[in-house]
Formats: C-alpha cells, structure tokens, sequence
C-alpha cells in the first residue's frame, strides 16, 4: 500500500475509492475526511460529545477487507468489520454517531456485495444505538430516525424547527444538515415495495445534480446516508456511485 495521501485528496477521498492509507488524528479518530468535522460542528446541538471524526479502527476494518479483492463481501462484513461495529464502550455492543457515519462514508467509498451491505444496514439496529450525546436511545421511533431519516411525511411537510444552519432545504438528521430533496426523492422511491431500483436511482441522481451539475459536501454526505438507510439493488446502488463520481464537487455546505 502506498503512502498517506495528501490533505487535498483526502478531503477529495469520495472520488477516490482505491484502498488508501488515511492518516489518524489521534488513537482513535482518523484526520477530518471530506469535511466531516464541519458539516457536524454546523449542526452542533447543546449537549453533543465533542469528537466529531470518523472512527479509525473500523474505517481500517473497511480498507483493509476492500484491498484484499477489490471489494467487501458477506464473510468480511459478518467477521472484521462487525466486530469493530459493535466494539463498545466496558463491553457494551453500542454504536456511536461517529461509528454510524464511518459505516456511511464506507459504502460511498468502496465496492459491496449485496449481501454484505444488507447486513451492515440491518445490524445497526441489533445494537444498542447512542444519540449524538452518546446517550442511549431507548425508544423505537429515535433509534429508527438515526438509522433511517425522517419519514415520508416528515420531508413533505413545511419546515418548523429549525436548528443551527438549518434552512428550507436541509433537515437535521443525525448530527447532520443533509439535503431535504434528496431525502425526499429516496423515501418516494421505496414508497411502493421498499428498495431503490435504477429507474428510481435516476431520480435521485436528478435531485443531487440540481441544474448546475455540481456536487456540494452537504450532498455528498447525504448521498452517504441514503445508501445506509436504503435497500437497493445492485444495479441501482452501482448507478449512483459512479454517477454522483462524475459529477463536479464543490465543499458547500448547502444543498
């Protein structure tokens, strides 16, 4: 494996999915990747922890089960990466916000089985999920929102609260401004039987494009969320990850 990459194409990293080294901030947290740190800091509510990095040890979990063969297949996800998954805090199997966007960021930036990347999805909800002041969640509808969004009807309705940064066309979900028709256009799509397919991949392609073809930050990490939050078949899920790489990328935070 080659040397660490530049600050510039680790900020980049979402275009680059060959195995990497990423450097580490510290023992645990890897350096700010792709912006993660300001897009939570934006969205910052009193009370939230105050690490704010993706998780080295399960990201390397991720990078090293990618390099072996060029992709992430059923038997890594259930062994290696599980493992570091469910590594909580005296024991506990917990999984933090940092975790949860970790296991995002991961299935925008490598190759998966479809086997593997459903069992990823549906083994968060086995754990014991912290909120973003890594309490736990004890009732179902939290846990499903940290997991899984705002409902249909929550993204249909006018917006009313609104926290930090928050607009007409961002919604807080998880610790994180995300792009509302984005969000909105993935939640239609599995409206009918519950998965993406590529007709409905389209779509959602559309609403990230905009007009002007350019992919912020904020849409990248929404891009992220939805492929962990939604079920979708290869073709539909490989569509929109070479799709959304051809795009122009800018660092807004705006949808």
């Amino acid at each position: 494996m080659g040397t660490a990459p530049s600050s510039a194409k680790v900020a980049a990293a979402f275009k680059h999915p060959e195995p990497k080294e990423v450097p580490k901030e510290n023992k645990y947290y890897l350096q700010n990747l792709d912006g993660y740190k300001e897009m939570r800091q934006q969205a910052r509510q009193d009370g939230d922890v105050q690490a704010t990095l993706l998780d080295g040890d399960l990201f390397k979990a991720f990078n090293e089960s990618y390099s072996n063969d060029g992709k992430i297949d059923l038997k890594e996800a259930q062994g290696p990466i599980y493992d570091k998954i469910k590594d909580g805090r005296l024991g506990k199997e917990e999984l933090t916000c940092n975790e949860r966007w970790t296991i995002r960021y991961a299935l925008g930036e490598f190759k998966w089985e479809y086997d593997a990347r459903q069992f990823i999805m549906n083994s968060m909800h086995t754990l014991d999920v912290l909120d973003t002041a890594d309490k736990k969640l004890t009732d179902k509808d939290g846990v499903f929102k940290a997991l899984r969004g705002p409902s249909l009807k929550e993204l249909q309705e006018p917006a009313t609260k609104k926290g930090p940064g928050a607009s007409e066309d961002l919604v807080l979900v998880d610790g994180m401004l995300l792009d509302k028709g984005m969000l909105l256009a993935v939640k239609e799509a599995v409206s009918d039987d519950g998965v993406v397919d590529a007709r409905e991949a389209v779509k959602i392609f559309l609403a990230a494009a905009d007009t002007d073809n350019v992919l912020t930050r904020c849409e990248r990490w929404t891009f992220r969320f939805i492929l962990s939050s939604n079920e979708f078949t290869d073709a539909a899920f490989n569509f929109l990850r070479e799709a959304l790489q051809k795009l122009t990328e800018n660092d807004s935070h705006e949808a």
